[in-house]
């Protein structure tokens, strides 16, 4: 990556789904590390400076909420060797496999 590259995750799983810079995206990618997650990107394409990819992404905490894998759209930029930016956009199929969020316990007694 090159120094100042950006990272962007749509939709964002946390703040604004943009890390700048070797600091932020070291920030980002170690959950991702100590989760075991594995990345494989596939059916890839060049066009200029511009690659395009099918990403599939698991790790130990997807499987352990039931989702085997994600697969997002990868397309990165790539100038002197070195990746300057790059943009993942998780499919809604995707997306469908996360279970639903628990429902909301009232706070207050009935009355």
């Amino acid at each position: 990556l090159a120094e100042d590259a950006v990272v962007t995750i749509i939709p964002a799983m946390e703040g604004d789904g943009v890390y700048n810079g070797h600091a932020e995206i070291r920030g980002w990618y170690e959950p991702l590390v100590s989760s075991k997650g594995v990345t494989a990107l596939s059916e890839c394409s060049l066009n200029g400076e511009t690659v395009t990819c099918l990403d599939t992404y698991t790790d130990e905490g997807l499987k352990s909420m039931g989702v085997d894998f994600l697969e997002g759209d990868f397309v990165a930029v790539v100038r002197g060797g070195k990746i300057q930016s790059y943009t993942l956009t998780i499919t809604p199929e995707s997306l469908a496999k996360f279970p639903p969020p628990p429902t909301a316990v009232p706070t207050e007694p009935p009355v």
